[in-house]
């Protein structure tokens, strides 16, 4: 059996983590040229019909092997441009001023290895060679993304409201007017 090195990875989520967003343009970030960069609230939201937004845990994951993850991924149409950090504290707040709306977040272990979940039972490491993303977790919605125009509502102004949480952590230059 071949071992495991590197850092364990917790399977909680502690209540002072901060989360790495990887970022794309023009979907996610705007990015003009003079102008401080804006994230969207499309940086938030999940995939039609789905629950779940990618993000890295900053306590596992420095910002530069982010910065090479964010690279390597493919987005129809998108350019890699930014990295946006959110804290699980931002997320709590943003769950309590949302309560009356019925939504909610929360943040979940789910490590991954290409596009797949690994199980997650087993102990994940840092330096795992099964596992090329030992620090994904998913910001994980109460409702999925429907087409219910009442759902698409409550989930777009949940996801503006942390998104004006989120502090831009870096910028891949240059940036064309506009993107």
């Amino acid at each position: 059996m071949e071992e495991k090195s590197g850092v364990l990875v917790e399977k909680n989520i502690r209540d002072d983590e901060t989360f790495y967003r990887v970022l794309f343009s023009p979907l996610h970030i705007s990015l003009k040229d003079g102008k401080e960069p804006k994230v969207k609230r499309e940086a938030l939201l999940p995939k039609p019909d789905g629950r779940e937004v990618s993000m890295f845990r900053s306590r596992y994951m420095g910002l530069e092997e982010c910065q090479t993850i964010g690279a390597e991924i493919q987005m129809n149409g998108q350019t890699f441009r930014a990295i946006g950090s959110l804290s699980h504290p931002e997320i709590a707040r943003n769950n309590h001023t949302f309560e009356n709306e019925h939504i909610s977040a929360m943040v979940i272990y789910s490590p991954m290895h290409g596009k797949d979940y690994v199980d997650r039972n087993i102990n994940v490491y840092t330096n795992d060679p099964d596992v090329d993303k030992p620090a994904h977790v998913d910001l994980t919605y109460s409702i999925p993304f429907s087409a219910d125009s009442d759902v698409k509502t409550k989930m777009r102004k949940y996801a503006s409201s942390l998104a004006k949480t989120m502090t831009v952590q870096y910028v891949k230059y240059p940036v064309q007017e506009g993107c």
